[in-house]
């Protein structure tokens, strides 16, 4: 069986926005409860059990002891959240939008992508996709605007489209930025 996990992550970025332009995907099946269900679920769920990284290397990319991100909703709420887990957590939702084998819904690994960017950027100051500008605040508007999100994931998106506003062309308003 051939590994496709190199191909997987080597997608362009522009690919992963497209889901976003598209409005929807004919391997979506899940209506808006369940992807909100299948949310909550992947916010609760182990960081070790799906980033496939042991227990101790989760330790190690920690910064206070005290406030370890142990489950995706805790890393992406997160004030200093470790920027190699965000990395992979990034990696993890773009390999669960692109691959047919995944598990999880393509919106919800489109989600984990974006929330993990967006708090890359609002919480470390640090870009870690080659999204240009405008197609990440796409993205993120889209992840913003979509009912089954929870509150707290709402907010560092709206967070990250009110600190990227500024210096926008005029008139982007119109294309939707």
């Amino acid at each position: 069986m051939k590994d496709h996990r190199k191909e997987i992550y080597d997608t362009e970025s522009r690919r992963l926005a497209r889901i976003v332009d598209a409005g929807h995907d004919p391997k979506e099946v899940c209506g808006e409860g369940e992807l909100k269900a299948v949310w909550k679920h992947q916010l609760e769920a182990p960081l070790t059990s799906d980033l496939s990284i042991s227990r101790r290397k989760l330790e190690e990319a920690q910064l206070d002891a005290q406030d370890s991100p142990v489950t995706f909703g805790h890393l992406l709420q997160s004030g200093n959240p470790p920027l190699a887990l965000l990395e992979k957590v990034k990696d993890f939702g773009k390999a669960s939008w692109a691959s047919e084998e995944s598990p999880l819904p393509p919106k919800i690994g489109t989600m984990l992508y974006f929330a993990a960017v967006a708090a890359a950027r609002e919480r470390c100051d640090t870009p870690i996709t080659s999204l240009g500008r405008l197609q990440l605040r796409r993205g993120v508007k889209w992840c913003h605007e979509q009912e089954w999100v929870d509150p707290d994931t709402r907010a560092l998106f709206k967070a990250y489209l009110k600190s990227t506003k500024k210096g926008l062309w005029p008139f982007s308003w119109l294309f939707g930025m």
